[in-house]
């Protein structure tokens, strides 16, 4: 994860986090133990698929996303899938989204056309 210092353009700060999906303890249990060994981390981005099929998301909810094996590493994003729309999505944790959104480093703008190949 990349965030810029400040507002004035600073250089930009890595978050050190980790992305895995929810059950794969051998991760999680990975980096309870980097941790406990002085490692680093801001943050986790969890794969859990919901429920399957066709239906509205519902509110963010930690117990489930958040793997038992990680109790103490804030869970700052949740991936999950839409099948029956073909769409994988991520969403950002209500209770860190504010530091996170502030801190985020956008591309620049399409019309420069920096994406054109």
């Amino acid at each position: 994860m990349v965030f810029r210092d400040d507002a004035n353009g600073d250089p930009i700060t890595f978050w050190p986090g980790v992305y895995g999906t929810q059950g794969d303890d051998e991760t999680w249990n990975s980096l309870v133990a980097a941790i406990a060994d002085g490692a680093l981390c801001r943050g986790t981005w969890i794969a859990r698929p919901g429920k399957i099929g066709c239906h509205p998301l519902g509110p963010w909810n930690e117990q489930f996303i958040r793997p038992k094996s990680l109790p103490a590493v804030p869970v700052l994003f949740w991936q999950g899938v839409q099948e029956c729309h073909n769409i994988d999505y991520s969403r950002a944790n209500p209770a860190t989204c504010t530091d996170l959104m502030s801190g985020l480093v956008l591309p620049p703008s399409l019309k420069d056309e920096w994406l054109v190949s």
